[in-house]
């Protein structure tokens, strides 16, 4: 579980609308990875709960998140591989299916495709949210 308080957010937002007066926003979480290593707080946490509330890069986490009040997300449920959360989960089961059509990767594959030309693609597992952090 990830959670951050209202009082933590009411300090985030605080310093990020100072940073952002004074110098604007750049459209990303600059101001709130500062934030969260004055604080101690873990990065990669703090994005998980920015973009589950809205809050894509700097303005948006002043007008988005809600004031005094804690922000959870739960943990994830099944089975995942912590290594490798791309994997298909061990209790998954398929019986007698044969599958005949594979995505593959092109030259025209573009945003948040890492994928090289002619590789296959492997869809995200159910509930998989993007990650900018790469």
């Amino acid at each position: 579980m990830i959670k951050i308080s209202g009082i933590e957010i009411d300090c985030l937002k605080r310093y990020i609308e100072k940073k952002v007066e004074s110098s604007s926003c750049d459209h990303s979480l600059g101001f709130a990875q500062e934030w969260a290593e004055l604080n101690s707080f873990n990065f990669n946490d703090l994005i998980d709960i920015l973009e589950a509330n809205g809050g894509f890069c700097d303005c948006e986490i002043i007008w988005n998140l809600p004031e005094k009040e804690d922000l959870i997300i739960p943990d994830s449920k099944g089975n995942i591989d912590v290594e490798n959360p791309w994997k298909i989960p061990n209790d998954y089961i398929l019986k007698n299916k044969l599958f005949s059509k594979v995505l593959i990767s092109n030259e025209k594959c573009k945003g948040n495709c890492y994928a090289e030309n002619g590789e296959i693609l492997i869809p995200a597992p159910f509930g998989a949210t993007s990650k900018k952090r790469i």
